[in-house]
């Protein structure tokens, strides 16, 4: 260990965390650490799902030290996307915000 890093934690790496809802509360998520997989995902999930269903992708970090397990920390939302309720496209919106809600529904972030 250099005198540079000594004593200093190394930042985990980004991933990239993708989820889609359908209207009646079904859905799937994923992290990966490639931002166009977890793009790919989104989209191949959305295409499943019927008009009106919505996802997200946004940055994430594995916690080591969260006690007592593991966990996310959650960034901002990169991108939001929805199935048109006319057309059926899959509509993708840039967005830099921060969640609503965890993954987990509880609120962090």
């Amino acid at each position: 260990m250099s005198r540079a890093t000594e004593g200093r934690r190394e930042e985990p790496p980004t991933l990239w965390m993708w989820e889609a809802d359908a209207p009646d509360g079904n859905g799937v998520c994923g992290v990966t650490d490639v931002r166009e997989t977890a793009h790919r995902e989104l989209l191949a999930a959305l295409e499943a799902m019927p008009v009106r269903s919505q996802g997200t992708i946004r940055t994430a970090r594995l916690d080591p030290y969260a006690h007592p397990y593991p966990c996310y920390d959650y960034g901002l939302v990169l991108v939001d996307a929805y199935r048109d309720e006319v057309t059926g496209a899959i509509v993708l919106r840039s967005a830099l915000r921060r969640p609503a809600r965890s993954a987990h529904g509880d609120g962090a972030s």
